[in-house]
Formats: C-alpha cells, sequence, structure tokens
C-alpha cells in the first residue's frame, strides 16, 4: 500500500512540474520584458554565469542554496556597469526564484530549475536580437 502511495505522489509531482512549464516560460518572458523597458542592458551575463547557476540548482535540492550562490556572485561584482549588479540583476532573479518556488513548494526547486533553464535559453534569444538591432 505504501509504494502505491508514493507512486501517486511522484505522478502528481510530475502533473505539476509538466502543468507549470508554460507559467516558467511566461514569467522568464516578463523578467526579460520588465529589463528591456527599465533601460538596463537586457541580458548582463555571459552564457557560462546562466550554465553556471544551472549547474548549482541542478546539484542541490535547496532553492537556498540556489539564492546564496547568486548572492555570492553579486558580492563578488566589483562594477554595476555589468553582471549581476547590473539594473538589480541579481536580486530580481533572487525574487523571481522566490516567487517561482512559492508556486508550488513540494516541487520547488525542480521548477526553479526549469525556470533557471529557460532563462539561459532566453538569454541566448535576448542577446542575438541585441546584436542583431545593432548591426
Amino acid at each position: 500500500m505504501e509504494t502505491t502511495s508514493l507512486a501517486m505522489q511522484q505522478i502528481n509531482h510530475v502533473i505539476l512540474i509538466e502543468s507549470s512549464r508554460d507559467k516558467l516560460v511566461e514569467m522568464v518572458e516578463k523578467f526579460f520584458e520588465e529589463r528591456r523597458s527599465s533601460g538596463s542592458v537586457i541580458v548582463p551575463l555571459e552564457r557560462s554565469q546562466f550554465e553556471n547557476i544551472l549547474r548549482v540548482a541542478i546539484s542541490t535540492s535547496s532553492v537556498k542554496e540556489v539564492i546564496n550562490f547568486i548572492r555570492y556572485q553579486i558580492g563578488r561584482e566589483r562594477s554595476s556597469d555589468r553582471g549581476w549588479r547590473n539594473g538589480d540583476f541579481g536580486e530580481k532573479l533572487i525574487r523571481q526564484i522566490n516567487e517561482v518556488a512559492g508556486l508550488n513548494p513540494s516541487v520547488a526547486i525542480r521548477l526553479v530549475r526549469l525556470f533557471l533553464g529557460f532563462l539561459g535559453r532566453h538569454a541566448i534569444y535576448e542577446q542575438q536580437l541585441a546584436t542583431s538591432e545593432r548591426s
């Protein structure tokens, strides 16, 4: 009986995650729209920095650890011209991650991982747009 209960819980988690994908993509799009309208550098990070944060999220089961990593990156920045401090990129990302985690706490880290993956992909798109607009 206990195995059946665990299996049902896992199925419910999969359903929750799958049903959240579109919402997560919309949250990523909104995040970058807000960056664009604020006049900040839309994508102030390099691709490797997005890969690093995703790697941290994949290697942990703790949303707080992901946030701790972002705060560490913010603390390492010496300038607000580019990077985690530009237009409060890091702080805004932390707020967004907390919002994502709050969608469903039982699968929070899995939602955060998806969100960060979508964020990294969309960042590449935004960088390409910015490059095309300058050309």
